[in-house]
């Protein structure tokens, strides 16, 4: 059956039955039709049709328009920021399959469009991305912001699921914020957080101020117990060892004010290290220096003149 359909099919929802009787792992490229680079698009053809040769009866290869199938990149972690073309596996045609996105980065190739040019080079990285994936190999995708290429010691690191391989394998201990960005309050306590990581500047070489935001980032109930939806800060502290060690901040449980967050760390460092009361005081001018934006204005209050003569409100 696998040989009944394509090496490179351009896809619609119609053929979705078809391609789940076949039940092999789905290849799919997206490309731009609402910006389209035709020369571009026919390289990209030609990469995945030899790419595809090699894959026959065990993947299948299909083109997806970026009209129609763009909302599917939020899964494989690829919307942020939206590049064309892209690639990425499913485990097979169903909506709930595994995903699997191929991220180009800097150390791949200077661009996703020099990626699919290097036609050779291309066919080479996608076959053994291919296999990766059919070896179980390569980590699942999920939703995922873009990570952060621009680090400098005395700000927040700001983790993604992109780059989730830095709680797992953190160079040196995290002091990890995990929070949903619909709280309340955010932009104060985002706030709160970059002036933390100022005062802590001292402490660089010891450990990290890091921040994880649930809401845009998918984060694996196993190494964090967290509620999908939830709005809740949360405090862990991640060793070397990873975020399987992690420990977290219980007094309180959520949204702790900085000096229970100082205080943790404090425990976790040994006392030595890390003077509470001075970074505190240190933290309360760094607030008054940086302090929040401020609060929106309420809204106005209605006029209740305006409602007009609604039935049974006169009297």
């Amino acid at each position: 059956l696998p040989r009944a359909v394509p090496l490179l099919q351009e896809y619609d929802w119609q053929l979705r039955s078809t391609y789940e009787k076949i039940g092999l792992p789905m290849a799919k490229v997206w490309l731009n039709d609402a910006d389209s680079n035709p020369a571009l698009d026919k390289v990209v053809r030609h990469v995945l049709r030899r790419v595809a040769k090699k894959f026959v009866g065990r993947m299948a290869f299909v083109e997806q328009k970026k009209s129609t199938y763009s909302y599917e990149l939020r899964d494989y972690g690829l919307n942020h920021p939206e590049v064309y073309p892209a690639f990425g596996v499913a485990s097979n045609a169903s909506y709930n399959s595994v995903k699997y996105s191929l991220d180009v980065t800097a150390d791949v190739a200077p661009s996703v469009q020099e990626f699919w040019s290097d036609a050779d080079r291309a066919v080479e990285k996608l076959g053994a991305f291919c296999e990766g994936v059919l070896a179980g190999e390569v980590p699942e995708a999920h939703e995922s912001a873009a990570p952060q290429t621009n680090w400098t010691e005395g700000t927040p690191k700001t983790i993604t699921w992109r780059s989730y391989a830095e709680l797992q394998r953190p160079e040196r201990p995290l002091l990890l914020e995990i929070f949903g960005k619909y709280r309340a309050e955010d932009a104060r306590r985002r706030t709160e957080v970059d002036n933390l990581a100022a005062v802590l500047k001292d402490q660089a070489s010891l450990f990290t101020v890091a921040r994880y935001d649930a809401s845009d980032n998918y984060l694996p109930p196993e190494a964090f117990s967290r509620e999908k939806y939830s709005s809740d800060t949360e405090w862990y502290w991640v060793p070397k060892e990873g975020a399987a060690a992690a420990q977290k901040l219980t007094k309180p449980k959520r949204d702790a004010p900085i000096k229970a967050v100082l205080e943790f760390a404090a425990k976790q460092l040994g006392e030595s290290a890390l003077d509470v009361d001075t970074a505190m005081a240190r933290f309360e001018k760094e607030m008054e220096a940086n302090p929040p934006p401020p609060p929106p204005a309420p809204a106005p209050p209605m006029d209740m003149g305006e409602l007009g003569g609604m039935g049974g409100m006169e009297s």
